[in-house]
């Protein structure tokens, strides 16, 4: 225990970086460690331990839920499910073929270090296994490749609650779901004539970016930017004193802003509240610009001067 502790603060030196070092100097401290609360539901205390974890699961059930998206995007998500998928193969793609011990490699060389899933094993665990080991794990997968037999255990998920910082910790809805999962799997790298085919975070279909958590982040920050283009066309051609008029400039708007602004929403726009709100101020200066208005008149007058609610 002593040895540990002096290798502990020995590790404080001239090469650490001053966000580690702080972060040390508070464990040291003891400032590091949230204080224990209990959750409340109806604004009555829940000291139970099981009723934590399902107030909490419910909550998390809550906000992933369908019923959050907006009633166009429901209606379009139901025709699309609806549509019959052609699954059919004779499984030669080389996407189906048994994995190679060089995939299994890479797939652990790339791991990223976090913390063990249900199984408690960690990536750095995997990266010292013997050739052998290696060799029966390969065997292992290719095995549930082929005959499509996945443990229940692999379908399972550790969900440790991480409270969001300065928020009441009492609300179940200020926690962020962290999900561990077994750390023994790999990735199939994909190719085409040869080449592999890279794994990419999001992609671009019709104008619209998609992220692998479907939050559109990147296509409303893509968006602002576009838009913020357009504004500047605005600006040149309005000026409360002279430029265009009234009626030329908001169809300036609705052609160059607002349709951006429309185009897609009907997908993006089940994102997140505090994602879609960075678009209102684009919105906003376009209808300043257009209206000749100044910074400091209600959205609600701007609004109205156009004759829209929103």
């Amino acid at each position: 225990m002593k040895q540990s502790w002096k290798t502990y603060v020995s590790s404080l030196n001239s090469n650490t970086s001053s966000k580690t070092v702080w972060k040390k100097i508070r464990k040291i401290k003891g400032n590091d460690c949230a204080p224990s609360c209990h959750l409340k539901k109806d604004g009555q205390i829940i000291s139970n331990l099981k009723d934590h974890a399902d107030h909490l699961a419910e909550t998390f059930s809550k906000n992933s839920s369908s019923e959050n998206y907006s009633k166009n995007f429901q209606q379009t998500k139901q025709r699309a499910e609806k549509q019959n998928l052609n699954f059919s193969s004779e499984n030669n793609e080389p996407y189906n073929n048994p994995f190679l011990m060089a995939e299994l490699k890479n797939s652990i060389i790339k791991s990223n270090e976090s913390a063990a899933g249900p199984d408690g094993v960690y990536y750095q665990f995997l990266r010292h296994l013997p050739e052998s080991c290696l060799h029966t794990f390969l065997k292992l997968f290719n095995n549930i490749w082929t005959t499509r037999d996945i443990p229940p255990s692999w379908r399972e998920a550790s969900v440790v609650p991480i409270p969001k910082p300065g928020k009441d910790p009492s609300d179940p809805s200020n926690y962020r779901p962290i999900a561990l999962v077994q750390r023994i799997y790999t990735e199939r790298a994909l190719h085409l004539d040869g080449q592999p085919i890279s794994v990419k975070g999001e992609a671009k279909f019709l104008g619209v970016f998609f992220d692998s958590k479907l939050n559109f982040s990147s296509h409303v920050k893509y968006l602002k930017k576009k838009c913020l283009k357009a504004l500047n066309l605005l600006h040149v051609v309005g000026h409360t004193d002279w430029g265009a008029d009234r009626a030329t400039l908001l169809r300036l708007y609705r052609t160059l802003v607002r349709s951006k602004l429309d185009y897609g929403s009907v997908i993006y726009g089940s994102a997140k509240k505090h994602v879609l709100r960075a678009l209102d101020p684009i919105h906003h200066q376009g209808l300043r610009i257009a209206l000749g208005a100044f910074r400091t008149t209600p959205i609600k007058s701007l609004y109205a001067s156009i004759g829209v609610s929103s």
